[in-house]
């Protein structure tokens, strides 16, 4: 908390520049890289901070009220780096190169999956808001699997649905991204390149041992409660100050 909040004047300082850019300067980026907070829910096992819920939520709310944009950017492109649901190979590529850990993904539009040998082999991923992307070294996305040429559906009567992942060479960036609200994002839709994803890279399979602490088990929207708090309350200050100022008729 205490890098997070060091880092306020670096964040306010670059925040018309990103907005100009529409991404989070790279100046910035590089000082929230230097000062470990894209390793806030990356298990202890594999070198990272493994932070509580109470500590991620402060650290998150406070890079949102320097900077919304670079608040957002944090929480969707640091959330998955923890990477947890993954399996073994996966996790030692992530975590034992020297390739990053942040990532981007998206789950609100589905490509195509079918099961082959050892995984899946995927395409028509189409994905959109991949907020981060630009610096993201890995892509997750949402696909219906298909058998027979239908979708295959569980034991609910539900399609099946898989969390794929694969690296930043294996999905095109659109750099589509030009947006009045949350504009130095880089929610860039990308699409997977038709590939095969082995089942290491498949997110959450059952059975599989499960890392990274409890905060893991809460899902994305302690980092959207964390977003809005810092916003909100940059919001009510902003509005103090100009209430303050302003001179009645």
């Amino acid at each position: 908390l205490k890098a997070a909040r060091e880092l306020r004047s670096v964040i306010e300082a670059g925040a018309v520049e990103g907005v100009r850019l529409a991404y989070v300067t790279d100046d910035v980026i590089r000082a929230i890289c230097e000062a470990g907070i894209w390793g806030l829910k990356v298990p202890r096992e594999f070198g990272g901070a493994e932070v509580d819920a109470r500590t991620y939520i402060d650290v998150i709310e406070e890079l949102s009220y320097a900077d919304a944009s670079t608040g957002w950017v944090v929480m969707a492109a640091g959330f998955a780096g923890g990477g947890v649901g993954l399996g073994p190979s996966a996790l030692e590529r992530i975590y034992g190169s020297n390739e990053g850990i942040i990532s981007a993904a998206q789950v609100s539009s589905l490509g195509n999956a079918e099961r082959v040998d050892g995984g899946y082999r995927v395409w028509d991923g189409h994905f959109h808001f991949g907020s981060g992307s630009r610096y993201a070294s890995w892509f997750g996305g949402a696909f219906a699997v298909q058998q027979d040429s239908k979708p295959l559906l569980d034991e609910h009567g539900e399609p099946k649905v898989i969390m794929g992942w694969t690296s930043r060479e294996k999905v095109r960036l659109k750099g589509n991204w030009d947006v009045m609200g949350l504009a130095a994002t880089g929610s860039y839709d990308f699409d997977f390149v038709d590939q095969e994803i082995p089942d290491d890279w498949v997110y959450g399979v059952p059975g599989r041992r499960s890392v990274g602490g409890p905060i893991h088990a809460i899902g994305v929207s302690i980092g959207h409660v964390a977003w809005a708090l810092g916003v909100g309350k940059r919001a009510l200050d902003e509005i103090h100050e100009l209430a303050a100022r302003k001179r009645r008729f």
